[in-house]
């Protein structure tokens, strides 16, 4: 077979692995897809390869359970339109997404999962349709024309949130709880815009919120401690 473009679809299924050879390694610097669906693959693949892979998807990502993700790159969605991200509750371990395209609009239809990645929206539209992510470090400071929508997700984020540069933002933290697992010099930057519940967990060192941000609440545990840089606005603060 041809290698995939990002005008064909790449489709795993039920006979895609031979018994006891579920492997799919990832030989390319750069691999390009348009949809890309595991529904109903078997054999549990794992998903292989050097470190810094690159897959460009400019349609649809549909996951499967069975799928174990043990390579590190980032996957790239680009292209115009709305399109659906499905992990069907696999996890992206160590991978990176990036969403990059001003006239596209990426909707999560289950959680995000990939406690070593980092999320970046670069440009165009990323809603959370209500899902949980579960993130290293988000990033959109990008200053190109982008949109974040939170809804009533949970964020679990291990290290950083950087959006500095809040030029060409439209961002809405709607109900969403930010879990925010900071201790050292770990930074939150939420530049001048409004979120909503931020639960703090710093169990040592020092962590900042920096910017001009404002929260509903934000609550803080563990011993270590947690300083503003800016002008922040709070309307309920619990430390414990």
């Amino acid at each position: 077979a041809s290698v995939p473009t990002n005008v064909d679809d790449v489709i795993f299924d039920a006979s895609s692995f031979a018994e006891g050879d579920a492997t799919l390694e990832l030989d390319m610097l750069v691999a390009a897809c348009r949809h890309m669906d595991w529904t109903g693959v078997t054999g549990g693949p794992v998903v292989t390869g050097a470190a810094g892979r690159e897959v460009i998807i400019k349609g649809d990502l549909t996951l499967d359970a069975a799928v174990e993700w043990a390579s590190t790159g980032t996957l790239m969605f680009t292209g115009p339109g709305g399109k659906t991200i499905d992990t069907q509750g696999a996890s992206l371990g160590s991978y990176d997404v990036t969403i990059d395209h001003p006239d596209g609009a990426w909707t999560l239809l289950n959680p995000l999962t990939m406690v070593s990645g980092y999320l970046t929206v670069a440009r165009g539209t990323f809603d959370t349709g209500g899902q949980d992510l579960d993130i290293r470090r988000f990033i959109a400071d990008s200053g190109e024309p982008r949109t974040i929508l939170l809804n009533d997700s949970t964020i679990t984020l291990g290290q950083y949130w950087f959006m500095s540069n809040t030029d060409n933002l439209t961002f809405d933290a709607g109900t969403s709880t930010i879990v925010w697992n900071a201790s050292n010099t770990l930074s939150f930057h939420g530049g001048d815009q409004v979120f909503h519940l931020l639960n703090v967990s710093t169990e040592s060192g020092m962590s900042t919120l920096q910017g001009d941000p404002t929260f509903t609440a934000i609550t803080k545990t563990g011993a270590g401690e947690l300083h503003a840089t800016g002008d922040l606005t709070v309307l309920d603060i619990l430390w414990t």
